[in-house]
């Protein structure tokens, strides 16, 4: 056989759903998963899923295939390279929860939207998170959600996210911003910048009083993991800050933090008007303290997959349903049987095959005869256990199309 090769699925005008895949070929089979849409390649969004629920993808994703001269045979597996086969969170303590994907969409249940200010847009993130919110200090871009309740954080919370400095950082700014809530130094809630020095520091306002930890560089053009933890209760609570997973810093604090404010969350801009130069990505804000051990495998690039420290999706939670087929694509009754009355519809009795994590290759979803083409029609969906937490989850999977060499 000829190697395989990597077909970036791209949004197209027949654009139906949210669901993007992964796609390979090879020998002399053709692929075309345009009518999958828009989004982050190999990631498939449920949004929001509520404990006991099933969630299914809004649309349909279209996958057409076949060969010039031979069968053709499409597989479909949830393809994790290893690393976390699906990517959840609890959002019991989740305020804000912005994935730069495209959108400043908020994951959290507050679903309040980060809007692009001053032309900030969106481009490359850190390893396989996708995309990430880029600004430029030079024309104040930056994001902003605007003020809720939730935003008014006493201890304990946490704010978290990943930064990188681009080319020129810091610019003409002082103390460039990554985060922040609040309009000044003092009563100002929270703040995560890059010093004057190129050290990154947290800060907060306790009893009207700036308090800031902090002390490695990070002004390198890397991408970093950021998160600032305040544990404990008022007035004893204690500011710390991580970098890369480790504990850099803390400081005891001994007033209460100042967390009454109505103020906007501003992501790539201060209080102070300091703005970031460079690229901010999946930013969360918990009314919860993150333990360390969390805060280490976030700055991994995963976050707790099946049966983690809480009740996340099994492996067999996350899976498919065969809407229709087209063209000359026949499938196996027995294990993809086609949805009888074509809705795929929530909480009905339509076929639905689980699919587990793996990174080898799939089953066989349909097929072609020699020089055939066809294509299918599925629906995406996660069956959450009544025991799960509610989260906003995220499984990558991958179509291939493989042939015999002739």
């Amino acid at each position: 056989m000829f190697a395989a090769a990597s077909v970036a699925a791209q949004p197209g005008t027949a654009a139906t759903s949210s669901t993007v895949v992964g796609a390979e070929v090879l020998s002399a089979t053709s692929i075309d998963t345009t009518a999958c849409a828009t989004g982050e390649l190999g990631r498939t969004d449920l949004g929001m899923v509520p404990p006991g629920s099933m969630v299914l993808t809004s649309l349909d994703c279209g996958v057409d295939f076949g060969s010039s001269n031979d069968t053709s045979m499409l597989l479909l597996q949830q393809r994790d390279g290893g690393g976390a086969a699906m990517l959840g969170g609890t959002s019991s303590n989740v305020v804000g929860w912005w994935s730069m994907e495209g959108s400043g969409a908020d994951q959290s249940t507050n679903g309040n939207t980060l809007a692009t200010r001053n032309g900030a847009g969106y481009g490359a993130g850190p390893g396989s998170f996708g995309q990430a919110l880029t600004v430029s200090e030079a024309t104040t871009q930056h994001g902003e959600a605007t003020w809720i309740a939730p935003y008014d954080l006493s201890p304990p919370f946490t704010v978290e996210g990943w930064f990188r400095t681009g080319a020129g950082f810091p610019g003409s700014q002082n103390s460039p911003t990554m985060i922040s809530k609040g309009a000044g130094s003092t009563n100002r809630n929270f703040a995560v910048y890059v010093s004057s020095g190129g050290i990154l520091r947290a800060s907060l306002s306790a009893g009207g009083v700036f308090q800031a930890v902090g002390g490695q560089p990070v002004a390198d053009g890397l991408w970093h993991h950021f998160a600032m933890v305040v544990r404990g209760t008022d007035p004893t609570a204690t500011l710390a800050v991580y970098l890369d997973g480790q504990l850099d810093a803390e400081l005891a604090l001994t007033a209460p933090v100042d967390a009454s404010q109505v103020a906007s969350i501003l992501v790539g801009r201060g209080g102070g008007l300091t703005n970031f130069h460079g690229e901010l990505d999946e930013v969360r804000i918990y009314a919860s303290a993150l333990p360390a051990g969390q805060v280490a495998t976030h700055a991994t690039g995963t976050v707790p997959d099946y049966g983690g420290p809480v009740s996340w999706a099994s492996d067999a939670a996350f899976g498919a349903c065969l809407r229709s087929t087209t063209g000359d694509a026949a499938v196996d009754g027995t294990t993809w049987p086609v949805d009888g009355n074509g809705t795929c519809a929530d909480g009905d009795a339509d076929p639905w095959r689980a699919i587990a994590p793996t990174t080898a290759a799939g089953a066989k979803l349909a097929f072609t005869p020699v020089s055939g083409s066809g294509g299918v029609r599925l629906r995406f969906q996660l069956k959450a256990g009544a025991a799960q937490a509610p989260g906003a989850y995220i499984a990558p999977l991958t179509f291939s199309v493989i042939a015999p060499n002739t």
